[in-house]
């Protein structure tokens, strides 16, 4: 599944990347297929360069946050989804939109914070995400027990995530608001899809 050639092989659908599908944040679900190695090599795990962080950026980055609107949420998520699937191998639409749909189901809410050189993410229900914020390469495991390399930095007052897996990355963005809020930025990557599936997100304060 997700090949931009149309052939045989198309017709036999394939699980989608988990690393792509499963969210940095975690956004990984039940029945998801067997846990798979994560890369380990610099050229398997994009690099990203150190920067020097100051702790006022940090404590912009840190706090509790919820999303803002989950009814817009979805329907933007499902434009995105929409608009790589409905350019697909027509017999592939049908799987890749499901498999896209559950993968990328947002999280409710999240907490971020700084921890002895680490950045802390955690969402109700999934495994947290934690590696050092320098963007030294790291490993995230989900519940269902997958796999994938990961790297965080923070770069330019923004919190940069990267999953990678044998299929695909995932990037998310996430970047302080003047109000308090925080936008998250989302791009997957895959040999498997047309073109990247990108949108953005809203989390307002906890609490407001």
């Amino acid at each position: 599944m997700f090949r931009k050639h149309s052939s045989r092989s198309d017709i036999v659908p394939r699980l989608l990347l988990a690393a792509a599908l499963s969210l940095a944040l975690p956004l990984s679900a039940p029945g998801l297929a067997a846990a798979q190695p994560a890369p380990q090599t610099e050229e398997e795990a994009p690099d990203v360069p150190e920067l020097q962080v100051d702790q006022a950026e940090l404590d912009r980055l840190t706090g509790d946050y919820v999303l803002a609107d989950p009814e817009g949420a979805e329907a933007t998520i499902k434009q995105a989804i929409d608009d790589v699937v409905d350019d697909m191998f027509f017999l592939t639409r049908g799987y890749a939109r499901r498999q896209l749909t559950e993968f990328t189901e947002p999280c409710p809410g999240f907490g971020i914070e700084f921890v002895d050189g680490d950045a802390h993410m955690a969402c109700k229900d999934r495994n947290p995400v934690v590696s050092p914020f320098s963007g030294e390469l790291g490993e995230h495991v989900t519940r269902e027990g997958d796999r994938f390399a990961l790297r965080q930095q923070v770069r330019r007052g923004k919190l940069v995530q990267v999953f990678a897996g044998d299929e695909g990355i995932r990037r998310d963005e996430l970047v302080p608001q003047p109000d308090g809020g925080m936008l998250m930025r989302v791009r997957i990557e895959s040999d498997q899809l047309p073109r990247d599936v990108e949108y953005e997100l809203r989390y307002d304060p906890a609490g407001n």
